[in-house]
């Protein structure tokens, strides 16, 4: 599976390049420890930075509410019906991987992203974990939830309608159930393929990994599971991710963050191996 990737995929950009880090007797350092990240001198508490209006070039007119929503979801993600697999800083990484994505296809297929409006990406790629299903109260719709945050951050209508429409169907979950109806809707909305995408690159690779493992401490029915569940689900679970990518920048990444996750399982193995005493 993870030799697929076609001479197209090899000569996208790699837009998930980092800057290289700065070496020190402590291990590297982040060239800017403000923000979130496993370096040494970053900071052990969670992330409560906002995004970068100028960085994601939100239009003048459309800021108020784009910096509503986003202080509304930091506080909804931090809320104490979530753990920190589901966080703000799961919607800083989610933000992040639309953005990459969109940078890249504009290079690659210039006329997909020209139906495209950024802000509904972005927007939804915040929002996408609102009154997300695991996490409802019985009787609570995600769309609802959905509406109501964006309509009290005053987000205007057209915009508003359109993201509470594609975030339901980020969900894998529910495109497995629903595969060529969901298929069909993200050729229509070229947004919900990108927000896809972007929300399935952070469930994959090691932040993936990472993720399932405090996942696996935080939910009743993966406690009662041996910690190698969170190993296993590569198999019945991520792998799937791969065939469900939408645009060939997010596929290429997957295929990158599939084979780490690979090289993650053998080393897995190794050290769990307890056949010289059992």
């Amino acid at each position: 599976m993870l030799n697929r990737v076609s001479n197209s995929l090899k000569q996208l950009p790699d837009v998930w390049a980092s800057t290289a880090p700065i070496s020190s007797k402590n291990g590297p350092l982040s060239p800017d420890p403000s923000l979130p990240g496993g370096f040494s001198n970053c900071t052990k508490y969670r992330s409560q930075k906002l995004f970068d209006m100028n960085k994601l070039r939100i239009p003048e007119a459309q800021r108020p509410m784009f910096r509503a929503v986003n202080e509304a979801v930091r506080d909804y993600m931090y809320g104490d019906h979530l753990d920190p697999s589901h966080d703000y800083e799961h919607i800083q990484r989610v933000v992040n991987n639309a953005h990459k994505i969109l940078q890249s296809e504009r290079i690659v297929r210039p006329a997909w992203t020209a139906r495209i409006d950024p802000v509904v990406v972005y927007l939804a790629a915040m929002v996408h974990d609102v009154g997300e299903p695991k996490y409802l109260q019985k009787g609570q719709t995600q769309y609802d939830e959905v509406e109501n945050l964006l309509k009290s951050c005053g987000v205007w209508t057209p915009i508003r309608r359109k993201v509470s429409y594609i975030v339901p169907l980020v969900s894998f979950t529910n495109e497995a159930k629903h595969e060529e109806e969901v298929k069909g809707l993200a050729e229509d909305y070229p947004e919900l393929a990108v927000v896809q995408d972007a929300d399935r690159l952070d469930g994959i690779g090691m932040i993936g990994q990472g993720r399932c493992f405090v996942y696996g401490g935080a939910n009743q029915y993966r406690r009662e599971h041996t910690i190698h569940m969170a190993v296993q689900l590569q198999w019945s679970r991520f792998y799937k991710y791969l065939d469900f990518m939408k645009t060939p920048t997010g596929k290429k990444e997957a295929e990158k963050r599939l084979g780490r996750m690979a090289r993650f399982r053998l080393e897995w193995n190794e050290e769990t191996d307890v056949s010289s005493v059992l």
